[in-house]
């Protein structure tokens, strides 16, 4: 009778003992990564943890506004340029400027 086959590959992450090391450390430390003095003892780790989700609640509420404010200006420039186009042509025509803008995403 011939041998059983192997048991198929899987692509799950193997789980590392405390006793390993493992081959490659990470290159970036993550967004929670905490520093070595937060294993101190149980109030330094309470204490790193609310500073640590503070300060990644503040990275992510930054990089949500940078895109509102990137958004806005592209929009700003949908809006205005035209008019500011015929302003340095030295058009002026104030009726239709305030038409087109009042007539905007309405």
């Amino acid at each position: 009778m011939p041998p059983p086959p192997p048991p198929p590959e899987h692509n799950l992450p193997r789980v590392m003992h405390d006793d390993e090391v493992p081959i490659l450390p990470p290159t970036r430390r993550g967004a929670w990564a905490l520093k070595d003095s937060a294993y101190k003892d149980e109030f330094a780790f309470e204490k790193a943890i609310i500073i640590k989700k503070a300060d990644v609640v503040a990275n992510r509420v930054a990089n949500a506004v940078r895109k509102i404010v990137r958004a806005t200006d592209k929009e700003a420039n949908e809006v205005y340029g035209d008019i500011l186009l015929d302003i340095r042509l030295g058009i002026w025509r104030p009726v239709q400027a305030k038409a087109y803008v009042n007539a905007y995403g309405g």
